[in-house]
């Protein structure tokens, strides 16, 4: 906004004083020129930012359109264009690139100032300091661009963090169930057992209402380690996983993109390793997106459907047309197929990033329904993601 701004003034300085040239065909040029380059720094700095190739086009286009004004304005105001270009290039280009280029643009003055009746040393000295306030910008832009960058990757850091200390808090509670379920099974039914047994033996050396008393506490005790028994088996079983609030967990704290999360409530998985899967699928999705979407806005949403969890997402990123799967992806993509799902991609240039996948869960019986047995799931989502 603040390089549109001065765009503006220097617009509107070249109308409102005779900046430019009398001939009425070379104004055209001019004020062409000067609508291009305000159009190629828009679209270079609009988000979510262009693509490589697509960047280094728009800052060839704004070099020359920058030469082209300064020539018809014999310098001047004009030059004021230099700054912008050199913020716009540090924000777009790698740094010998950006370098390069706004050299060359600057050392193209100097054919230009000379023109203007400036002797060499004259416009040796104007270049120097065309050379040195840009310079001033473009280290300006650039540290602000690493500062982003660090940002996003201390995101992404903070993703992971969020990510295993949801799963740190399950696997902690599970692993306290076990040992106090180990501690019952080894203390107080040993102990159980052994009074049971005693037990046994007097009710064989009594007689009488003793032997009574003795048979109902021997009944008592085989009633109670019946209930420790069972007690241990539901500790061992443990409490499904809260996915809902580990996926809240995961999210929250983000500040680009933007994620809607939508999630069953209460949203459990019963089996600790597909939880797992899970919850990593979505770290992927969201680390891709802050790492390589420039998105910012992410819909994030899973569906329990039939004996299995539907997962699907998509952002309003810059997408590609050249689809590769980084080794994310493709771990994501084996960890599912597993357990029987299937992980679907799809992007297209301007239209963002899509993810469709498919998690069967286990049945209570202890199988689980393979993604075969659901011919219907990967046609109906290639339908979707296409649409």
């Amino acid at each position: 906004m603040a390089g549109l701004f001065t765009f503006g003034c220097v617009g509107l300085l070249i109308w409102i004083l005779p900046l430019g040239p009398a001939r009425a065909d070379l104004q055209i040029l001019l004020w062409g020129t000067l609508a291009l380059f305000g159009w190629a720094y828009y679209v270079l700095l609009d988000e979510p930012a262009p693509q490589k190739q697509v960047s280094i086009a728009l800052v060839l286009l704004m070099s020359v359109t920058t030469i082209v004004v300064l020539r018809l304005t014999e310098a001047g105001v004009g030059t004021v264009l230099l700054m912008i270009s050199a913020a716009a290039i540090a924000h777009s280009l790698p740094l010998r690139a950006a370098v390069l280029i706004m050299l060359g643009q600057n050392i193209a003055t100097l054919p230009i100032l000379r023109a203007s009746d400036l002797n060499l040393l004259e416009a040796l000295l104007m270049v120097a300091m065309y050379l040195g306030c840009s310079v001033f910008v473009f280290m300006t832009a650039w540290i602000a661009r690493r500062q982003a960058q660090a940002r996003e990757q201390l995101q992404q850091v903070n993703l992971e963090l969020r990510a295993a200390q949801a799963l740190l808090s399950d696997t902690e509670r599970t692993a306290e169930r076990l040992r106090i379920s180990r501690e019952l099974h080894d203390l107080v039914g040993h102990h159980l057992t052994a009074l049971a047994l005693n037990l046994e033996v007097a009710t064989h050396l009594t007689e009488g209402k003793a032997k009574t008393h003795v048979q109902q506490a021997q009944s008592i005790s085989k009633l109670l380690l019946a209930d420790v028994r069972e007690v241990v088996s539901t500790l061992r079983e443990g409490d499904p996983t809260q996915l809902d609030r580990s996926l809240k967990m995961l999210v929250d704290g983000i500040p680009k993109p933007q994620v809607h999360l939508h999630a069953p409530e209460p949203f459990t998985v019963s089996d600790a390793p597909r939880a797992h899967v899970l919850l990593r699928l979505a770290q992927e999705i969201l680390t891709n997106a802050i790492k390589h979407s420039g998105a910012k806005n992410i819909w994030l949403r899973f569906n329990l459907v039939g004996d299995g969890v539907e997962i699907s997402a998509h952002d309003d990123g810059r997408g590609t047309n050249d689809l590769r799967a980084g080794n994310g992806l493709s771990g994501m993509r084996e960890r599912l197929q597993a357990f029987g799902g299937t992980l679907l991609c799809e992007s297209q240039l301007g239209r963002g990033f899509n993810v469709a996948a498919f998690l069967p869960l286990e049945k209570k019986n202890g199988t689980s329904t393979q993604l075969s047995q659901s011919p219907t799931f990967e046609a109906s989502h290639d339908s979707r993601l296409l649409s």
